[in-house]
């Protein structure tokens, strides 16, 4: 009965011990799938990093977290960047807590700094990107180099906009500026229009003594010291040839 008493007791630490390990094996699993998924819940993208549960934008990216809200700029002071209350309106812009948006104060500065000819549209509450704005009569939209431009439909218009003798240069995607004009033969550049070129003028001059002569002035000073002076005098004829 004693030996039958111990066997089940080693037996039952056996058994215990054998369960500590399993449940120590599974707590470390946990444990350790739980770091792996927390790891992969807090990668945080190209441009931040992770700080007290937060991805930030680190230093360098700061302007670009804020860029992407319109018009936004990074707010001083701040030591993590990583929502729109983290930024502030740019110079000319007002913040708007309907949208939130930041709002430009005047409509055609905004567009005339998004691209050339852009002009406001009208009845619009907030003027903050590029959808807010539309070409000019004679102009579209067109996409170049990830911007939208205002390209002319007609190039010869476009550049008689800037002298009647002014002709646009071949093969051009989109005619928005006098860069994209030429001036004809006998014409050149000068600013944004087209001048006439001057003719150059050759002129020979000659000149010749046609008659001399030679004064003479005496002159007596109070201690009797007398003075003469001569000066010489030459006409000369000059003759300009066109």
């Amino acid at each position: 009965m004693m030996k039958l008493s111990i066997f089940f007791v080693l037996t039952c630490l056996v058994a215990t011990a054998a369960l500590d390990t399993v449940l120590e094996e599974s707590f470390r699993h946990n444990i350790r799938g739980s770091l792996e998924q927390n790891e992969r819940r807090l990668t945080c993208q190209y441009g931040y990093y992770y700080r007290s549960g937060l991805c930030c934008a680190k230093d360098w990216y700061a302007d670009d977290h804020c860029r992407q809200f319109d018009n936004f700029i990074p707010k001083a002071g701040r030591t993590c960047y990583n929502n729109v209350h983290d930024c502030e309106c740019a110079v000319g812009y007002t913040y708007d807590y309907n949208g939130p948006n930041c709002c430009a104060d005047d409509s055609v500065n905004h567009c005339n700094s998004l691209c050339t000819d852009c002009v406001p549209k009208e009845h619009r509450n907030c003027y903050n990107n590029i959808d807010d704005c539309t070409c000019e009569y004679g102009y579209h939209f067109k996409h170049l180099d990830n911007t939208q431009q205002c390209c002319a439909d007609d190039g010869g218009s476009h550049c008689h906009s800037y002298s009647s003798v002014a002709v646009p240069i071949a093969h051009r995607t989109c005619y928005n500026s006098f860069d994209d004009c030429d001036c004809p033969s006998g014409y050149h550049k000068n600013g944004e229009t087209c001048e006439p070129d001057v003719p150059v003028v050759v002129t020979t001059t000659t000149a010749t003594a046609t008659e001399s002569f030679t004064t003479t002035t005496t002159s007596t000073t109070p201690d009797a010291t007398t003075t003469t002076t001569s000066r010489k005098f030459t006409y000369w004829h000059i003759n300009v040839d066109l």
